[in-house]
């Protein structure tokens, strides 16, 4: 029997400063401090991407509440 429900999409956001108070910053490569851009933005393994985002002044804690990643994420049907 097949599952009723849709296979998830989903968004891959990405920051692109590393700046974030109290961490050691990953500062091998571009990114948002935590994860490298090129490994936020990887579609390796993921089925359904709804879409991607490089928002190059946000380190990865401000990801969750930048106004274009929750619009992102909220345009998606559920």
């Amino acid at each position: 029997m097949r599952h009723p429900l849709r296979s998830p999409s989903t968004a891959l956001p990405a920051g692109g400063s590393a700046d974030i108070p109290g961490i050691l910053n990953e500062t091998r490569g571009p990114g948002g401090g935590l994860v490298s851009t090129a490994g936020a933005l990887d579609t390796t393994g993921v089925p359904t991407v709804g879409g991607t985002a490089l928002l190059g002044g946000l380190d990865h804690l401000e990801l969750a509440r930048a106004p274009a990643v929750t619009a992102q994420v909220g345009a998606r049907p559920g």
